[in-house]
């Protein structure tokens, strides 16, 4: 439906499950059926697909980004994002209500949530408004709002070389953006105690992303460390 319906909702979709590790752990065969479910699995959502979730860069965004979502409940997996997520989203959207403020700023802005913004005539007020909602907002859309995790020793893995293999393969512009999926990744990685098991489905944590570089760049990394 949404192929034949909304074609420009299945081209954000599209995107999203090439990048996202749902791709490797849900198989679909031909008919549509959906043959592996998670088990006790929790999806956590980055920064990215979490302000396509909540609507803020668009509705044919929202639209994709839920379908995905909707099939990883059907599935039996809970949603989730770590509260450094959260900080960062509100980091995206202090930054695009400054960029409303400045007129210039938001004409060159690169974000897709400013693009929204300025599409839609919204103003400063709106964006502290939904900064003001934003756990309600992620409550409500069933995406549980997780610490991340405390560090610990045996479980740490070379973050600086880790670091350096995200910038190298996502070529990041911002430090922040780093950092969030720096935090990320060895968040999964506590979770899970540092285990891989041989199907992505029965993890006990999956990052969801957008971003096919950073898969590329997880699994360069931690295949490195086995």
């Amino acid at each position: 439906d949404t192929v034949d319906h909304d074609p420009t909702s299945f081209g954000y979709l599209d995107q999203m499950i090439k990048g996202s590790l749902l791709a490797a752990v849900l198989y679909v065969e031909p008919t549509g059926q959906v043959t592996r479910r998670f088990r006790r699995t929790a999806v956590y959502l980055d920064t990215a697909v979490c302000l396509r979730a909540l609507g803020y860069e668009g509705s044919e965004a929202r639209a994709a980004a839920q379908a995905m979502l909707v099939l990883a409940l059907s599935q039996g997996a809970e949603l989730a994002c770590f509260t450094h997520t959260v900080r960062e989203i509100k980091g995206v959207l202090y930054a695009a209500r400054d960029a409303l403020r400045s007129r210039r700023t938001l004409e060159y802005s690169q974000s897709g949530v400013s693009r929204h913004l300025r599409d839609t005539g919204a103003a400063p007020a709106d964006v502290d408004l939904m900064i003001a909602r934003l756990e309600g907002e992620l409550e409500s859309s069933q995406i549980r709002i997780r610490e991340t995790p405390a560090f610990v020793e045996y479980l740490g893995v070379d973050e600086p070389a880790l670091e350096q293999v995200l910038q190298d393969q996502v070529h990041y512009r911002e430090e922040r953006a780093r950092l969030a999926d720096l935090n990320s990744l060895t968040a999964i990685h506590r979770i899970r105690q540092g285990q891989s098991d041989v199907h992505l489905e029965t993890y006990r944590a999956v990052l969801i992303t957008n971003n096919h570089r950073l898969v590329i760049a997880s699994k360069v990394f931690f295949d490195s460390e086995r």
